[in-house]
């Protein structure tokens, strides 16, 4: 008698755990396939309708935009489908700044300076002034009182979207800026975005 084995009191909890660990649930997995596989044959366009459709059935919109946030696409920038849905916006000042539809006058001088910076030969080093954006701006009849008010906004916000470089080349005296990565993804995004809307 002593030497029956003993019953195990934890059989059922390790059997349990066993089960799950071995035999996870393949539900979301499954639905991911699906939909990829559902989703294939459609052009972007209509990828992007079907995705928003089902976000607004399954009243999702404001987790997606928890769960999105910070993240960033693995292939694609805000600065390629700018160019994508409207190339004609990027040919001038006036053309690029319609895109875009700044509402503010900081805006405006956002909008112009990303476009001087990113028509220039190496806009990762261009270095512009306060006059060179109005100076644009004021050709487009659109020049603002103060601009280096408005940079300075642009200086202030959380990311800066523009920053100060030091001096500008052959300026003697004159401050050097240059408008950020995150103030380029913000002029791009609105181009977008201002394009999309205009779309059937």
């Amino acid at each position: 008698m002593g030497d029956e084995p003993r019953p195990s009191l934890t059989l059922g909890w390790r059997s349990d755990t066993i089960q799950a660990v071995t035999e996870p649930n393949l539900a979301d997995v499954r639905a991911i396939e699906t939909i990829l596989k559902a989703m294939h044959p459609l052009d972007m366009k209509d990828q992007v309708r079907v995705l928003t459709w089902v976000i607004e059935k399954l009243d999702l919109a404001l987790d997606l935009k928890v769960a999105m946030r910070g993240t960033r696409s693995k292939y694609r920038n805000y600065v390629e489908m700018a160019w994508e849905k409207a190339p004609n916006a990027m040919e001038s000042a006036p053309e690029f700044l319609a895109a875009a539809s700044p509402t503010s006058m900081a805006d405006r001088v956002l909008v112009t300076a990303t476009f001087l910076q990113m028509a220039s030969d190496n806009p990762d080093t261009a270095t512009l002034t306060g006059k060179q954006i109005n100076d644009s701006l004021r050709m487009m009849r659109l020049a603002v009182s103060n601009v280096a008010d408005c940079v300075y906004t642009l200086m202030k916000r959380s990311p800066p979207h523009m920053i100060e470089v030091g001096k500008a080349p052959n300026r003697k005296g004159w401050k050097g800026y240059r408008v950020s990565e995150p103030g380029i993804d913000y002029v791009y995004e609105r181009i977008v975005h201002q394009e999309s809307k205009s779309q059937p």
